[in-house]
């Protein structure tokens, strides 16, 4: 897989899904995480990642992967 400098720069200001819920102030705010990481997912992709290769980043919890994918291809679709 091959990823471009920006890209690359995207990741790495993305916080874990710990660092978001300590910020927000608890675990209630889950569901406006993963709206915040859809959008950045959105943006990669509308950039030229492949789902796939978005969803793949390491730093995305495996618990809500499935419905952070979900969230994302909602968006694609409207």
């Amino acid at each position: 897989m091959e990823l471009d400098d920006s890209i690359i720069e995207e990741l790495g200001e993305m916080k874990t899904l710990d660092e978001q819920i300590y910020e927000c102030g608890g675990i209630d705010k889950e569901n406006a995480i993963i709206d915040s990481m859809a959008d950045n997912i959105v943006q990669m992709i509308s950039e030229g990642t492949t789902i796939e290769d978005a969803l793949a980043n390491p730093i995305i919890p495996s618990d809500i992967k499935d419905h952070l994918e979900s969230e994302v291809r909602k968006r694609l679709s409207e």
